[in-house]
């Protein structure tokens, strides 16, 4: 493995043979790339979803940021809860 990294990349720093060592072992225990968990499912009875859905359909022009002070919920959350269902602020 060293020799192929130094031939891949002749003008980086080469790792030692124990950091290889310690590399392959730690891959083999757990696997470097792991899948990012999604939760795609989300609640249509959420009231924070009812409420931002209830709120985006009176004024469709409204703001995460204006949505954040009346409903006291994060403009992240906001967001994430029009996204959730499809809503894209500024295509709403």
């Amino acid at each position: 493995s060293a020799r192929t990294y130094a031939e891949r990349f002749p003008n980086r720093r080469h790792p030692t043979d124990q950091q290889i060592i310690n590399i392959e072992r730690r891959s083999r225990n757990n696997p470097l790339h792991r899948e990012r968990r999604r939760n795609r499912l989300h609640n249509n009875n959420d009231p924070r979803l009812l409420a931002v859905l209830a709120m985006v359909h009176q004024n469709p022009h409204i703001s995460t940021r204006q949505i954040e002070r009346e409903l006291e919920i994060p403009q992240t959350t906001a967001h994430r809860l029009l996204r959730s269902v499809n809503y894209h602020p500024y295509h709403i």
